[in-house]
């Protein structure tokens, strides 16, 4: 645990990480030399792992400065108390009552 592995939530279930394990690397030969490619069989699932991948290149698509973000305060000092809100100017009228008569 620490740099290098996967985290996951315990929330996940065993249903998750079939879809993140249904590839198999498969070896083929293309002008005689051996080529491995990542393969997915016909019955079986993969979103887990094609957002895991999306997730990845999304954040390396991003110049992100790791120090700063760590060093960064989770939580501002002091959250602002909220500002008191105008008297509105509604009348709340009793329902059932139109103006409108049917």
């Amino acid at each position: 645990p620490g740099p290098g592995y996967c985290h996951f939530p315990l929330a996940y279930d065993a249903h998750y990480f079939d879809m993140l394990t249904a590839e198999q690397v498969r070896t083929k030969y293309r002008k005689g030399r051996p080529v491995r490619e990542w393969f997915c069989p016909p019955n079986r699932r993969n979103e887990a792992l094609d957002a895991r991948v999306y997730a990845l290149a999304a954040l390396l698509s991003r110049p992100i400065n790791w120090t700063q973000l760590a060093n960064m305060p989770s939580a501002p000092a002091s959250i602002p108390a909220p500002k008191a809100q105008p008297k509105s100017s509604f009348i709340n009228r009793p329902s059932g009552q139109s103006w409108i008569r049917r």
